[in-house]
């Protein structure tokens, strides 16, 4: 799936979240959102996903608006918010279960043996009948991904996740998320674009070679991509 972000503006209370953000988005990218506290990225990625409206702009997805009743564009999409939208006092398995039924995927017949892989890819198979509230935070992020694999949307979306934890989950599909720092010098980046936002507007966009070559002569790039 492409996706076209044209001027998009986000604003609360008469106040911008992010404002006048071009951005394209190609199928089986790895796209980092990276900013400080505070910078919209969070809102930035809910809007993406159609979590949340835009106050102007537009966001296209292969060419066509995110209109109510876009079911496929919709169901493209999997946003897991930080923490994850897991109900904590429910099984690894349950939470699954409803993931699968929001996605309309019960009824493919091979979903069992799906999630019976998943859980030992993902090692989480001694853990399918725990609590999520029991799961470390680790844990959790492995049962985020799980899902994603399971429910296969197209498009992932994580909020402020650390680089490294998706570092060999890259080739899964298009992957966007958000978080606070990268480091140009850790071979676990997982990236093919970055975009530095700074109080709501990007300050730049490039491939991590681009944006290291940024950070030699910017400071703020260089904090934020651990050249600092």
């Amino acid at each position: 799936m492409h996706i076209s972000i044209k001027n998009a503006t986000r604003e609360v209370s008469k106040k911008p979240v992010f404002s006048s953000v071009n951005l394209e988005i190609h199928s089986g990218q790895v796209l980092a959102v990276v900013g400080m506290k505070g910078s919209g990225k969070s809102s930035l990625l809910r809007a993406i996903a159609g979590a949340v409206s835009l106050s102007s702009g537009e966001i296209t997805y292969d060419g066509a608006l995110y209109e109510a009743d876009s079911d496929s564009i919709s169901r493209s999409f999997l946003l897991l918010t930080s923490p994850p939208p897991f109900l904590s006092e429910e099984t690894v398995l349950r939470n699954i279960s409803l993931f699968l039924t929001q996605y309309q995927k019960m009824d493919d017949a091979k979903i069992g043996d799906k999630i019976s892989t998943a859980l030992d890819t993902f090692d989480l198979k001694e853990q399918f009948e725990s609590r999520v509230e029991e799961l470390s935070s680790e844990q959790a992020i492995r049962l985020a991904f799980l899902i994603y694999s399971v429910i296969e949307p197209g498009v992932g979306i994580f909020e402020d996740l650390n680089p490294s934890e998706i570092a060999d989950r890259k080739n899964h599909g298009t992957i966007i998320y958000s978080a606070r720092a990268v480091n140009l010098n850790s071979d676990e980046l997982a990236a093919d674009q970055i975009c530095l936002l700074n109080r709501g507007q990007v300050y730049a966009t490039g491939t991590p070679g681009e944006i290291r070559r940024l950070a030699e002569t910017d400071h703020l790039v260089a904090s934020l991509t651990g050249l600092g």
